[in-house]
């Protein structure tokens, strides 16, 4: 679906200018919300996106106004630059950044699912979600408890309840996990490098034209 520039800017500017929670009333003065960010030499013409999805934005991400452009979005990059992927889209669930980088409550969460998230992959209508870390594969699959813990659901493809559409959503870590774990920027560890290549194998040259 292609997305009409007029709806693109007004979700963009009911997501600059949303105070739909208690996260975005205690945000500080030089904070905003960080809308989606679109990555493409091609969309829309003739495109299905692949989007990202990750938690919340991080202190660089709500002072930039971009997603993913601290020390997370470089692990990111590198993902992308193996998938030779370049027709995306990089969003988050939640859109402001929580104090004490504390992960968003349910009832936080919801209003920007509800308000943004679901309306950006509807109108996007992307052949792939790609959930980055746990918060963001629970809101895009409504998978939660034991049997569903990250170890579980990372590498594998699960229907997005969003938009309806099965097999859409796939699992991986987030970037930040991986930072806490010793992984440097510019590298891609070997135990990980296998749920990329599964990404690429099981949707071909992703990004590319569905026509």
């Amino acid at each position: 679906m292609k997305m009409d520039n007029k709806y693109h800017r007004s979700l963009m500017d009911k997501i600059r200018y949303c105070s739909h929670c208690e996260i975005r009333l205690e945000m500080k003065e030089d904070e905003k919300p960080v809308p989606y960010t679109v990555r493409s030499e091609y969309w829309p013409t003739g495109m299905r996106q692949v989007v990202f999805v990750g938690e919340s934005p991080g202190e660089n991400e709500v002072r930039e106004g971009r997603p993913f452009c601290g020390r997370s979005g470089l692990l990111l990059k590198d993902w992308l630059n193996y998938l030779d992927i370049n027709n995306i889209t990089i969003t988050n669930v939640v859109k402001c950044r929580p104090r004490r980088n504390r992960s968003a409550t349910k009832k936080e969460a919801e209003p920007c699912i509800n308000m943004f998230l679901k309306p950006e992959l509807i109108t996007i209508n992307p052949k792939v979600v790609v959930a980055i870390g746990s918060i963001a594969a629970r809101a895009l699959t409504g998978l939660y408890g034991p049997n569903h813990r990250m170890k579980d659901m990372v590498g594998k493809l699960y229907d997005n309840i969003l938009t309806g559409e099965e097999d859409n959503v796939y699992v991986l870590y987030h970037p930040s996990w991986l930072l806490r774990k010793g992984v440097q920027p510019g590298t891609i560890p070997t135990w990980f490098f296998p749920h990329l290549v599964k990404l690429k194998e099981h949707f071909g040259v992703v990004g590319i034209r569905d026509i």
